[in-house]
């Protein structure tokens, strides 16, 4: 059906002429001549879930071109393996939160105001703003990078966006879905919350290094847990 101002138009076969004011009805609009009525809320879900795609594309993108110039710089640059640690996980993370949405597991499809996808945009935007904060952004012209001293300019940085976006996730869940998930997940989220908060607290390198393998292995562990279908 589709509504021309005030009135209804029935669509008795393809051939049949629409008039140029013609438009669907909510709650459905159309693909083709009439054809395969949608609900809006499912436009809405793939509609968010592109959205969704761009800002963590961007995510991914910023950490593979900051991991290539160091690559590409790698003889004047004096490596450290925490930072890359921390970036494995939030690649991680980007692409659990990527998954999430594709199985409509990040509360989307709870949404019912356009307020719900506003709070929702929060945590692609949380992580994009994440990976972006891990790896150095240049390499000096002239001499070279210190991996471990540019970490340290960046790390509090890195774990309050990580510690924050774990809080939001909970926010998030309770104001879209009314509900916080007490299951694997929400232990993922707890462990990755205490790790990174536990690392802003006690500056000490070797916890730190505790802390990141912790929320590796649980990282790690979310993701292959996530099943397909």
């Amino acid at each position: 059906m589709y509504c021309d101002g005030k009135s209804v138009v029935s669509i008795g076969s393809k051939e049949t002429a629409l008039g140029p004011n013609t438009r669907p009805c909510a709650p459905y609009f159309t693909r083709g001549a009439g054809l395969d009525p949608i609900p809006n809320t499912l436009r809405m879900t793939e509609h968010w879930a592109t959205l969704v795609s761009i800002i963590i594309g961007l995510g991914i993108a910023d950490l593979l071109v900051n991991f290539h110039r160091l690559i590409h710089a790698r003889k004047r640059v004096q490596w450290d393996a925490l930072p890359l640690v921390w970036a494995a996980i939030a690649l991680l993370w980007l692409f659990n939160y990527w998954w999430a949405v594709g199985a409509g597991l990040d509360g989307s499809r709870n949404a019912r105001v356009v307020g719900d996808y506003v709070l929702l945009a929060v945590l692609p935007i949380l992580l994009f703003l994440m990976s972006a904060s891990v790896l150095p952004r240049a390499i000096p012209e002239s001499g070279g990078l210190d991996m471990r001293a540019e970490w340290g300019k960046s790390r509090n940085v890195f774990l309050t966006i990580l510690a924050i976006n774990q809080v939001a996730t909970w926010i998030v869940a309770i104001a879209v879905s009314g509900a916080v998930s007490l299951d694997f997940v929400g232990l993922v989220r707890t462990i990755a919350l205490l790790s990174a908060v536990g690392a802003l607290l006690f500056r000490s390198r070797r916890f730190e290094w505790s802390a990141a393998i912790v929320v590796l292995a649980v990282a790690v562990a979310r993701i292959s847990s996530q099943a397909i279908g």
